[in-house]
């Protein structure tokens, strides 16, 4: 009996079963057997070392495998599995243990008893149906979908979402992971949602949800659902999503969906998904197209903005008691539409009873307001003497 990456275990330089002593793939062949295709090879690779990268062949056929080690050693960690009869490029080869590139692209060392210069006689996997370049399906009923990383394991980037049901390409596998190609791209994913049979069409546990169904936006309270960058609420937020808009769901993850939405993809919270189309919004103060009236007698006027914050431009000045139609609201300002424009305002000027005023601009102080003292002193920079406290005096009075 000897490891699957070593001569046998009787030899000087390999290590005895011990603290490595479960991890090895066991092939059967006699002492002379092995010692005379470890010679044959070692001579190949004499007469082959001024060639650059030669090349040869897995030869594993009991296990289906040989371990690829980060260095020339059964003590040195596995960096992957070569499957029987895949090919390797000889990089250096100063002893048994020889550095080679792997067809995967892996670079490590392995021991030169079990390659061969010869293509080999096709291997017997002990796990049949994982060898590399067979399809298998993606069986991920539950999410709908399967995460393709950048490296075997769950720390890795996801580079893909691959659909519950797809086809993909196997090329070897790595401690419960998979390397794969899927749609054109080479990754890893998890063994345990890879199924050499053709899975069932996908049952979620919450029906509706399932990839590419239509959803509506039921978010009454607030009038909308943000749309985000990625799954979470520390993404950034790339549209609202106005409550009863339809949307495209493609998959879920961690309580939150995927979907698209007037032409764009995000994520959004799945609490204010619903496969039923909600009722009519009937919160008065949050009312999508709602008609309501400015309410700034003070300084006659209120500032439209074009953002939710005092920090945005102002593209407007809307007179006290003219009428406006909100469209929802974020953090006490509300988005809404006044003389064809489209913008912000501050929802404390806001009122939803119609207010005495005839909607026009009130004059009487210059039309100039300010929305804070900064900005009434900023006005007056450069004024000097008598003029400048004049103007001081007067901003302060115009500030919101």
């Amino acid at each position: 009996m000897i490891y699957n990456d070593a001569i046998p275990y009787h030899a000087p330089d390999i290590a005895q079963p011990g603290a490595m002593g479960h991890v090895w793939d066991i092939a059967y062949a006699t002492r002379d057997d092995t010692m005379l295709r470890l010679l044959t090879l070692l001579s190949a690779i004499f007469f082959a070392s001024a060639a650059a990268a030669t090349s040869f062949w897995v030869d594993a056929p009991r296990d289906g495998y040989l371990n690829l080690r980060t260095g020339p050693s059964v003590q040195y960690q596995i960096l992957g599995k070569m499957p029987h009869g895949s090919q390797v490029k000889l990089l250096e080869a100063p002893g048994k243990w020889v550095k080679v590139r792997h067809v995967s692209g892996l670079i490590g060392w392995t021991h030169s008893g079990f390659l061969t210069d010869r293509n080999p006689a096709k291997g017997h996997d002990r796990d049949p149906g994982h060898s590399r370049g067979q399809d298998y399906w993606i069986d991920a009923p539950r999410d709908g979908h399967l995460n393709l990383r950048n490296g075997p394991g769950q720390a890795y980037h996801v580079i893909e979402k691959m659909p519950h049901g797809a086809k993909a390409r196997v090329i070897y596998k790595q401690d419960g992971w998979y390397k794969l190609t899927f749609g054109g791209k080479t990754g890893w994913a998890s063994s345990r949602y890879l199924s050499e049979r053709k899975p069932a069409a996908q049952h979620d546990r919450n029906p509706g949800h399932s990839a590419g169904q239509d959803y509506w936006i039921d978010a009454p309270r607030d009038g909308y659902l943000n749309l985000r960058n990625g799954p979470g609420q520390a993404y950034h937020v790339i549209e609202k999503m106005p409550h009863g808009a339809k949307a495209r769901v493609i998959y879920k993850q961690d309580g939150w969906y995927k979907l698209v939405f007037d032409g764009r993809t995000g994520w959004a919270s799945s609490r204010y998904l619903s496969d039923r189309k909600p009722a009519v919004h009937r919160d008065r103060d949050h009312d999508n197209g709602q008609v309501y009236w400015i309410d700034s007698p003070r300084n006659g006027r209120l500032n439209l903005r074009n953002g939710p914050g005092k920090g945005y431009k102002v593209i407007d000045k809307m007179a006290h008691g003219a009428k406006v139609r909100v469209l929802y609201k974020q953090d006490g300002w509300y988005k809404l539409t006044f003389d064809g424009k489209t913008g912000w305002a501050n929802s404390h000027f806001l009122s939803d009873r119609k207010v005495k005023g005839n909607g026009k601009t009130n004059n009487k102080k210059g039309g100039k307001t300010f929305d804070s003292f900064e900005d009434a002193v900023a006005a007056c920079k450069g004024v000097l003497g008598v003029d400048r406290q004049a103007c001081l005096a007067r901003n302060i009075s115009r500030i919101k």
